[in-house]
């Protein structure tokens, strides 16, 4: 009895220290940057680039504790934390930079 405690002990200490391992390699974030060209509730068109919204999509918007994709208007500069998953794209949070792009853009 004591030594399958000892294995079952074993196998999860070694399981939960591989386990952060493997959700790692799982995604992988890049940032897009750039005026809205069109916004709906499952895709953004940001510069170049149209990205899916993902299922939980933050957006952070200055004076606004709780913003929304509403608050967002084609046009606005914004900068997009996209996520990899499984081979797919989608946008996991959304920062508000200016209604005009910066003078560098």
């Amino acid at each position: 009895m004591r030594t399958i405690k000892m294995n079952l002990i074993r196998i999860v200490t070694l399981i939960a220290l591989l386990a952060p391992m493997a959700a790692a390699q799982s995604t992988s974030i890049y940032i897009e940057e750039g005026p809205i060209d069109s916004i709906d509730h499952r895709m953004i068109n940001v510069g170049d680039s149209a990205i899916k919204l993902g299922p939980n999509v933050k957006v952070k918007y200055p004076g606004k504790k709780k913003a929304s994709l509403s608050d967002l208007k084609v046009g606005n500069y914004v900068r997009a934390h996209i996520i990899i998953y499984r081979g797919g794209d989608f946008v996991d949070k959304i920062e508000y930079i200016s209604a005009k792009p910066p003078s560098n853009y």
